[in-house]
């Protein structure tokens, strides 16, 4: 069947070497890595044995990830590319040895370049090094969800003048508004949430505070601009960041976390996985009380709001 492929130019396909690759035992699959085509990002790449090859998309929780066949571009056995469909000069499979005409077969790939002992791919490296990562998180997330609620949080306070009264001003849009306003000297951005058990770990968090190299990430002479309104789940409403001061607050989250953790450890630590944070000015807030009797933020008060400015 392989000859009669390279005679007229076809190549075995994606799935036939993946099964090749996962199911053969005399190949070291964690050597073997496979390129593809990312609809948002480009061309990756990733261990073989990281990816979720099942035709059953019942078997695939949110944490896999799946290929389709038609998105795969090349195989990779250590740092030589042993099938390729990208283009006319540099299509090959090196894996059945069906194209080109007289290609080597993996058996002799294996021959010519021997695995080492303890060697593995360095793409399917990383991804054992991010799964582990993953992992780890999703451990210290459950650990967390676990203990009680926060009871501290680190915020940068909005003294801005403008800011306050625009904030007044939605407020006084409606009653239940109103009735969940946070009042505008207490106007801030939560960088991260805790749960300190005692006064020992709040003096402790206190000095891990004052130890953070604030002008590093956000110097006293960089502008936020406060502008447009969101909603978390119809009871929280706040002032947004646009684009540019988005990604600032973003990064002071994430050098603030990792800080707080080295200085404290994971244990002090409620908060989000990585990459779901969202920096917020909340101006109005349904609690539970006012959530048990029916009142909500109405969408009405967010919606088509995106240029509401509050100032820098």
């Amino acid at each position: 069947a392989g000859a009669a492929r390279a005679r007229d130019g076809s190549m075995r396909t994606a799935r036939e070497v993946v099964n090749r690759i996962m199911w053969d035992p005399s190949l070291p699959k964690e050597l073997f890595s496979v390129g593809y085509l990312d609809r948002f990002t480009g061309v990756q790449e990733k261990g073989i044995d990281q990816i979720n090859w099942s035709d059953d998309p019942a078997t695939l929780s949110h944490m896999d990830l799946a290929i389709p066949e038609h998105r795969v571009l090349f195989f990779r056995y250590k740092d030589e590319i042993v099938w390729d469909k990208r283009e006319e000069h540099t299509r090959r499979d090196e894996v059945f040895g069906s194209f080109p005409a007289g290609a080597r077969k993996i058996d002799q790939v294996l021959l010519d370049n021997p695995p080492q002992a303890g060697q593995v791919n360095e793409h399917a490296a990383e991804a054992a090094r991010a799964k582990a990562e993953a992992d780890a998180l999703a451990r210290l997330l459950a650990e967390n969800a676990k203990r009680d609620r926060p009871n501290y949080f680190i915020c940068f306070r909005v003294l801005s003048l403008k800011a306050r009264s625009r904030a007044r001003e939605i407020q006084d849009w409606d009653p239940t508004l109103a009735e969940g306003a946070v009042k505008a000297s207490r106007l801030h951005f939560t960088i991260m949430t805790l749960h300190l058990r005692n006064e020992l770990e709040v003096a402790r968090a206190a000095r891990a505070i004052e130890s953070f190299p604030l002008d590093e990430h956000l110097g006293s002479d960089q502008v936020l601009e406060i502008r447009g309104l969101g909603c978390f789940g119809n009871r929280v409403l706040f002032g947004k960041l646009r684009e540019g001061s988005h990604g600032k607050v973003v990064a002071l989250h994430e050098a603030v976390r990792n800080h707080m953790l080295d200085q404290l450890g994971s244990r002090c630590w409620v908060g989000q996985a990585k990459g779901t944070f969202e920096p917020h000015m909340t101006v109005s807030k349904m609690n539970r009380k006012m959530s048990r009797a029916g009142k909500l933020v109405h969408s009405v008060f967010y919606e088509d709001k995106g240029d509401f400015d509050f100032g820098n």
